[in-house]
């Protein structure tokens, strides 16, 4: 029997999934490792702390189903840079896909573009967290060791090269780097040129489903799998779970994990908007993108608080329309909440609040953060398609009513047990298929569908715009408060 492989490389841990041709999972395997948090700001790992945590993960599944595995697809975290030397080594630490550190860059980068004449660039809503701008802080830093670097790599690309692939990555990861032309699909050479490299060094761009080379004789001994067995390039990580569904174009999708997106597809002709846009894996269009960047994050942020597993929580603690609120944007947010200082806040807080309260409220945060993000995409006309809920089931069982009901909608609920790495195994499987994503079945998928209770209803309809006074008034104070630090 033939296997296919997904890997996804996250933010804290490597997930592994195999399935069988018929999608069957038969086997799951995760490794986590940790975050540099050096200073504000900078957010890095160390690549081959990844390779070894991915080799840990495949050794854990059983032999007699790493001989059967045919291929392997590749995911994880979007917009982490790495620049390698020509045999792929890390010659610094991977700048996270949260890492704000290039904000003065960002600037430098803003006063080029307006000052182009070509209209195209003038608009580009420019990110510290994306590589365009990473690249040039590199630049700045790097000094000796500049000339050394062959090419800038993303997290899922690197790792591939470590198992015997190239210098290659897909159209979804390059069109989350800014250096993307959105019109051609090509890399663009201005904005490269802006970032102080050549497109030599920048990966090539080829289909998701792309073959990039075999398992090294030297991986197959370190994983124990088959060598010869083939890489694709895979996605990125969003754009690799939004392919498991078969989206309409009036779908909204909100995916939840450590982060959160929000997204409806666009055609591929349509891409001049102002949300995150990334390139869909099946190439057919775009995927218009409202990332919520700490979302999940505030879940396991509390339990270090609070010093208890929330998640075991979720199960017991319903909502209970606590005057407590809950800003969730621990980690700031991107392009519709550019600004480095958008941070998270609790409101009414008092001794009188235990954990319980606190969780309630994290809740609800979260909740009403979706529903922002929500009435940001309805901006675009004819968003009346389904709502699909997709996550794992811990989050969706916890999360599912409330967003029902803040959205005052039903919604469909996917239940996946590693969302990220089953839609890289996903990939890998219809590759050994030779079939296209068009002629894909989603018969086999379980969801069922949740209603909206009458009375949250109400409670978001009220609660809401106090959510929405209760950001911009935190905004405020958090300016202030940074004028008067940088006095000092």
């Amino acid at each position: 029997m033939d296997f296919a492989m997904g890997i996804d490389l996250g933010t804290s841990s490597v997930k592994v999934v195999v399935t069988d041709l018929s999608g069957t999972i038969q086997a799951i395997s995760r490794q986590r490792y940790s975050i540099d948090l050096v200073k504000e700001d900078v957010e890095e790992q160390n690549a081959d702390d990844w390779l070894m945590a991915t080799i840990t993960a495949v050794r854990h599944i059983e032999p007699k189903v790493l001989r059967n595995i045919r291929s392997i697809a590749f995911t994880g975290q979007m917009h982490a840079v790495v620049p390698v030397d020509s045999s792929y080594r890390p010659l610094a630490k991977a700048l996270l896909w949260f890492d704000h550190r290039a904000y003065l860059e960002v600037e430098i980068l803003r006063a080029k573009l307006m000052n182009c004449k070509d209209s195209r660039y003038t608009h580009v809503q420019l990110d510290e967290t994306l590589p365009l701008a990473k690249i040039l802080w590199l630049q700045h830093q790097m000094n000796e060791q500049w000339s050394d670097i062959r090419c800038f790599l993303g997290a899922k690309d690197w790792l591939r090269c470590q198992f015997g692939g190239s210098a290659v990555t897909d159209f979804s990861e390059a069109s989350g780097t800014q250096m993307f032309d959105e019109e051609m699909w090509i890399w663009d050479r201005y904005l490269i040129e802006l970032a102080g490299i050549q497109v030599s060094q920048l990966p090539l761009i080829q289909s998701s489903f792309s073959i990039d080379g075999i398992v090294s004789p030297r991986m197959a001994e370190l994983t124990g799998l088959p060598a010869g067995c083939s890489l694709l390039v895979g996605g990125g990580d969003f754009p690799c779970v939004a392919g498991l569904i078969k989206l309409k174009s009036n779908d909204v999708l909100i995916n939840i994990g450590t982060s959160c997106q929000i997204a409806t597809i666009l055609p591929k002709e349509q891409g001049k908007i102002k949300e995150s846009r990334f390139a869909r894996v099946d190439q057919l269009g775009w995927l218009t993108v409202v990332p919520l960047l700490s979302f999940g994050m505030c879940i396991d942020w509390l339990s270090t608080i609070i010093g208890s597993d929330v998640y075991g929580k979720l199960k017991d603690v319903s909502t209970q329309n606590s005057p407590l609120l809950f800003l969730p944007q621990i980690s700031g947010e991107r392009s519709w909440h550019p600004h480095r200082l958008n941070a998270g806040a609790f409101l009414g807080l008092t001794s009188k609040h235990g954990p319980d309260d606190m969780v309630s409220a994290v809740i609800e945060g979260m909740v009403m953060s979706v529903k922002e993000a929500y009435i940001r995409l309805q901006e675009h006309p004819l968003l009346n398609g389904r709502i699909i809920l997709m996550g794992t089931k811990s989050f969706t069982d916890a999360l599912a009513k409330e967003i029902s009901a803040a959205l005052n909608s039903s919604i469909y609920v996917y239940h996946f047990i590693e969302p990220t790495a089953e839609g890289a195994a996903f990939l890998a499987k219809r590759s050994l298929l030779g079939q296209d994503m068009s002629s894909m079945d989603q018969n086999g998928i379980p969801f069922h569908q949740v209603e909206p209770h009458a009375q949250r209803v109400e409670w978001y309809m009220k609660y809401y715009p106090i959510y929405e006074r209760a950001r911009e008034a935190n905004y405020g104070i958090l300016n202030s408060l940074s004028s008067v630090i940088h006095h000092y």
